[in-house]
């Protein structure tokens, strides 16, 4: 993600003072599972934010507000594709530089 702070409302208005402060995919086999979400499927993506914006922070308390939009491009990859678990290991790894 090239930038991850970058966050807007319904795909359009843009939003400030919003912080990526923790991504991560879950992996139950590694002990990678937050509580509360061992429904969720694994190699499923977690991201946090901080909220710093003032009107984006009283609309969340007030439950108008539950979720906004990152900016992104994604690439669809053919999912029969399979990944030897080092080389997905070290694509997450390369990701983790990227937001450091």
């Amino acid at each position: 993600m090239k930038n991850p702070n970058k966050v807007n409302l319904q795909h359009s208005k843009d939003i400030e003072d919003i912080y990526l402060i923790q991504s991560f995919i879950k992996d139950t086999e590694k002990g990678i599972s937050p509580k509360g979400f061992e429904d969720i499927e694994d190699y499923s993506w977690f991201v946090g934010y901080k909220v710093d914006n003032l009107e984006v922070w009283d609309k969340i308390k007030k439950n108008e507000l539950n979720g906004f939009s990152i900016e992104g491009l994604f690439t669809l990859i053919d999912t029969d594709i399979e990944f030897e678990e080092d080389d997905l290991e070290n694509y997450v790894n390369e990701l983790i530089k990227v937001y450091k």
